[in-house]
C-alpha cells in the first residue's frame, strides 16, 4: 500500500516536533546554532570580505529545507516567493525574538513562516 506524500511528510514532521520538545535534544539544531549560520548567510549576501559561506550555505539550505517540507502543512506560502525572501523572513524573525533561540530550529523556521505565511482556510 503506497501511502500519499502528504501524509508521508505531515508523520515525519509530527515525529520531529513531537521528539523536539521534550528535554532529550533530539533536534538536530537549536536556534542559537541557526543564528551563527544565519550571520554567515547574511555576511554572504553584504559580499563581506571575511564571510563564511559554508555557514551561509548551512542557514539557506536548512530553511529551504524546513520550508519545502511545511508548505502547505502548517503554511501557504505563495507561488512566487524566492530563496532570499524566505530565509530573510526567518532571520527577521530570529533578530526579532532571541528568547527563543534555546528552542530547536525546526520551530524556529516554522513559526517565522507561519508569522508571514499563515494558512488559508
Amino acid at each position: 500500500m503506497k501511502l500519499a506524500k502528504p501524509f508521508i511528510v505531515a508523520m515525519v514532521l509530527f515525529s520531529i516536533f513531537f521528539f523536539s520538545s521534550s528535554n532529550s535534544n533530539a533536534h538536530f539544531y537549536n536556534g542559537n546554532e541557526l543564528v551563527e549560520f544565519m550571520r554567515g548567510y547574511e555576511a554572504a549576501e553584504r559580499k563581506d570580505a571575511d564571510a563564511n559561506y559554508q555557514r551561509a550555505a548551512r542557514f539557506s539550505s536548512y530553511v529551504i529545507g524546513v520550508f519545502d517540507t511545511g508548505e502547505g502543512i502548517f503554511f501557504d506560502a505563495p507561488a512566487n516567493v524566492n530563496v532570499a525572501q524566505i530565509c530573510a523572513i526567518v532571520a527577521k524573525y530570529l533578530k526579532d525574538n532571541p528568547e527563543k533561540w534555546n528552542l530547536a530550529a525546526v520551530h524556529l523556521v516554522i513559526e517565522a513562516l507561519e508569522k508571514a505565511f499563515p494558512k488559508k482556510k
